[in-house]
């Protein structure tokens, strides 16, 4: 999907765009969200253990809510041709 995306950028930069056009991103992130959900669903985030002589609480794992935070930040190079 990345790399479809990607093409696309490049194509639109070759024709002097500053951005991919507004109608193609909603579909880019609707695709980068679909499958980022479908991942987390086949690989869960396991919870952390408690480390002895920790307080006992819910340790959350490192991963939890990474991919769904960056998104946009991904995506961002279809909106802003500045970015590398």
């Amino acid at each position: 999907m990345l790399v479809h995306m990607l093409v696309a950028v490049n194509q639109a930069k070759a024709a002097g765009a500053s951005g991919l056009n507004k109608r193609m991103l909603p579909g880019y992130r609707r695709r980068y969200d679909r499958l980022i959900s479908e991942g987390v669903k086949l690989n869960p985030c396991r919870r952390r253990p408690a480390i002895a002589g920790d307080q006992p609480r819910a340790r959350s794992a490192p991963c939890s809510g990474v991919w769904m935070t960056t998104g946009k930040e991904v995506l961002r190079f279809g909106s802003d041709f500045r970015v590398r």
